[in-house]
């Protein structure tokens, strides 16, 4: 008797025990659950009020690193930093720091006097200090000076230069245009990569003043401008090159009748031992000024020539003919698509890149697609064709060899025609698809 109420008791507390940890289970379960959900609403208070001490304007949440790229793209419109620090004082202190924005001496139309004008580039060197400057003196002359005992303009040279010509050390790009922008040579400059010289055109200065620029060539020292690798050289005639001109990688020269002579022509570009790009603008002015005859260009190193001659009669372009085999980038933009591939000849076989640009169209411009067919023969690498202007006109007849050719530019890859008219009805989109789809086919596996 007493044994089997002995077993039932032990069945109770056995089914009891079981019951008790079903419910702790239970319990354990929803305690993770209250904890979960405490944890997600903790997480959601913190978003709600991370949200509520935002600022209320969104730009004003923008993070620091943003709104630096934002102040860049500005500037590069060629606006004026100094409207940045006028939105508010987060943007003051932001753009105050990026020393980049400051970098251009660039002087407003509202400081065009002297104090200001002064004020204003002190304030520029000391907001980049001590990053590399951009000095561009055709941009900062001709602010005119009361003063009656000056000369009725005032150049900030001074200001730039200083007493210890501390600020010529951070110059990057320099433009030396007029005889008071000449005392930046008196000084090294040691982070210089990138001068123009000369004036702006042939008549913007007196001819003593042109004169003391030419003079000054020879100051153009190289060990001043360790690393000065490009240089255009405006209006200035080319005799006597100077010797900074072998360490030059990049040559622009701008040029009239009234300043060439082939032999100085041809003396000046062999001066330039290791140059790789040449781009020359030749201007036609004044209209009847006498001219040599077009001359030869010879170089065995250019690799990228950007030519641009603006004169329409045959005899008074500058360039004749071309002799330069290891291009591989070619740039002529003339009035007479005739005269441009006369000018290619020969000089085409080894080209990856070509841009045709004819100026002005004419009766005969339609009429002249076997001239540029032909050329386009002897070019059997060239993987990119650009067509600008009155030329664009020819740019169906074009495509219609290269699909009806294989052996046509085989390697062409790109084909993009610019600056045409409208009325011309030229589909850019369709050209690129059709050479796509024929470079595509020609080089299928």
């Amino acid at each position: 008797m007493e044994r089997s109420a002995r077993r039932k008791r032990l069945h109770d507390v056995q089914i009891r025990e079981s019951d008790i940890e079903a419910q702790k289970a239970a319990l354990l379960k929803q305690l993770d659950d209250l904890d979960l959900e405490a944890q997600s609403l903790r997480q959601e208070r913190d978003d709600l009020q991370s949200w509520l001490n935002l600022p209320k304007n969104f730009i004003d949440r923008l993070p620091d690193e943003l709104l630096m790229d934002i102040f860049q793209e500005y500037v590069y419109l060629d606006c004026l930093p100094e409207t940045l620090l006028l939105v508010c004082r987060r943007w003051f202190h932001t753009a105050v720091g990026v020393k980049s924005l400051w970098v251009d001496l660039k002087i407003p139309l509202g400081d065009r006097t002297p104090e200001r004008g002064s004020r204003f580039i002190h304030r520029r060197l000391v907001l980049s200090d001590p990053t590399p400057i951009e000095v561009n003196n055709d941009r900062l002359a001709f602010i005119w000076d009361p003063d009656p005992d000056g000369d009725g303009r005032w150049f900030p040279t001074s200001v730039i230069v200083g007493e210890d010509g501390r600020h010529c050390g951070r110059i990057r790009q320099l433009t030396i245009g007029h005889r008071e922008s000449l005392a930046f040579l008196e000084w090294p400059l040691p982070r210089l990569e990138q001068l123009t010289y000369g004036p702006t055109t042939l008549l913007s200065h007196y001819p003593t003043t042109t004169s003391e620029l030419k003079r000054r060539e020879h100051d153009l020292d190289a060990s001043k401008m360790p690393n000065l690798r490009t240089l255009h050289t405006r209006y200035l005639n080319l005799s006597n090159p100077p010797s900074i001109l072998s360490n030059i990688r990049t040559l622009k020269l701008s040029m009239c009748p009234l300043t060439y002579d082939p032999n100085d022509f041809q003396s000046y570009i062999s001066a330039a031992t290791h140059l790789r790009t040449l781009e020359i603008t030749f201007t036609v002015y004044p209209p009847n000024a006498q001219q040599a005859e077009p001359t030869f260009l010879i170089h065995p190193r250019i690799r990228s020539l950007g030519y641009h001659d603006q004169s329409i009669a045959a005899g008074r372009c500058l360039l004749g003919r071309l002799e330069i085999p290891a291009a591989d980038d070619l740039d002529i933009r003339m009035h007479d698509l005739k005269r441009i591939a006369g000018l290619a000849q020969g000089s085409v076989d080894q080209l990856s890149w070509l841009r045709i640009e004819v100026f002005s169209k004419n009766s005969k411009i339609s009429q002249q697609g076997d001239i540029l067919v032909d050329l386009l023969r002897q070019a059997g690498k060239l993987e990119e064709l650009t067509l600008a202007a009155a030329c664009g006109i020819l740019a169906p007849e074009v495509m219609g060899a290269l699909e009806a050719d294989d052996g046509l530019c085989p390697e062409l890859r790109t084909f993009t025609v610019t600056s045409v008219n409208v009325l011309d009805g030229i589909n850019s989109d369709s050209l690129e698809r059709r050479i796509r789809d024929r470079y595509n086919t020609l080089h299928r596996s």
